[in-house]
């Protein structure tokens, strides 16, 4: 599956991401690479060479828009688009992407999603935080359509232990030497939840 998780800072986009991962690692034994720390067996992507030699099982990539940036060149950027659609390719590959909305994303990206997934978190006496997360499907009308699909919630609290909630992405490598040269600051900062609140903790 390619998945979009979309939505405004601290709408639960990063740890629906740890869900999916969690669960192609948990229940399907899918190696798990990502372009952010989790705290169970995966590997890390840290730099746009790195997708080449992905091999099948699920990415995820937090805060995609940082990696298509400005400060990216047409070249990094055809090249970043260029691997992911070449690892997509394998049969048993997995793509949970994050953006603030769809709409800005690559062309070519949004071309090859099949599911628009948009994460709201709640408050609830007896739950704690629970991530409610509307899915979206192509048309099969129009492809060039979206229609609601369905509703799934979990637990947001089991999964506060399987990832850094403190932590940014990886920049990738090749944009830190871009933006040395430059004289630009690479960090990113992760956009999360940190308590029921919004608050960070």
């Amino acid at each position: 599956m390619i998945g979009c998780i979309e939505g405004d800072p601290r709408t639960g986009k990063t740890i629906t991401i740890v869900y999916f991962l969690y669960c192609d690692y948990d229940i399907d034994h899918q190696p798990i690479f990502a372009n952010f720390p989790l705290k169970f067996p995966y590997i890390p992507i840290d730099s746009i060479e790195g997708l080449a030699d992905m091999k099948d099982g699920s990415l995820g990539m937090d805060e995609f828009h940082s990696w298509l940036d400005c400060r990216a060149s047409h070249t990094q950027q055809n090249k970043l688009i260029s691997y992911i659609i070449l690892a997509l390719g394998k049969k048993r590959s997995n793509l949970y992407y994050s953006y603030s909305r769809f709409d800005m994303a690559d062309i070519r990206l949004r071309n090859i999603t099949e599911r628009r997934m948009i994460p709201r978190m709640l408050w609830d006496k007896k739950h704690g935080v629970v991530v409610f997360v509307d899915c979206y499907r192509r048309s099969l009308q129009d492809s060039t359509k979206w229609e609601y699909s369905h509703t799934f919630a979990y637990k947001a609290e089991p999964l506060y232990d399987l990832y850094d909630t403190h932590s940014g992405i990886f920049p990738p490598k090749e944009f830190l030497v871009e933006n040395a040269k430059a004289g630009k600051a690479a960090q990113v900062t992760a956009d999360m939840m940190r308590n029921p609140r919004g608050k960070k903790v």
